[in-house]
């Protein structure tokens, strides 16, 4: 990874925490369903490495969460008509 293992303070925690719900729930379209382990651990990660580039913006950190995933970088390529 690009960055060095850092301690985040309880602020950045609980952005971090709600960012990864957030991206939980876009994933699989409501926030009443669970995504499985391995699709959190993914967006967890992402989520670690953009806080890790100095991201602090909740709407930029899930949107760079989500670019991790194949589907939702996919669509973010695909021309709109």
């Amino acid at each position: 990874m690009p960055f060095m293992s850092q301690g985040y303070d309880p602020e950045m925690i609980a952005l971090l925490e709600e960012c990864l719900n957030s991206a939980c729930a876009a994933t699989v379209g409501s926030a009443d369903h669970i995504p499985d382990d391995e699709l959190r651990r993914r967006l967890a990660a992402a989520l670690l490495e953009g806080a890790g580039y100095g991201m602090t913006d909740r709407e930029a950190l899930i949107g760079f969460a989500l670019s991790a995933l194949p589907t939702f970088r996919e669509a973010l390529t695909r021309p709109r008509h």
